[in-house]
């Protein structure tokens, strides 16, 4: 009985290891994304900028 029990709770152990390891890996990851993302649409901003300023120019 004390084996399955100590058995369990390394099961138990291991499990939440791995989706700790995984909910680390998909923050990273979002995180990354989110990261892309900002800077295509602080690119974009910079070009509306720029064309705005050229209109203003005119």
């Amino acid at each position: 009985m004390e084996e399955n029990k100590k058995s369990n709770t390394n099961l138990i152990i291991i499990a939440l290891a791995v989706l700790l390891l995984g909910a680390l890996a998909y923050t990273f990851y979002t995180n990354t994304e989110h990261k892309k993302l900002t800077d295509a649409i602080e690119v974009e901003k910079l070009e509306i900028e720029q064309n705005l300023d050229s209109m203003i120019v005119r």
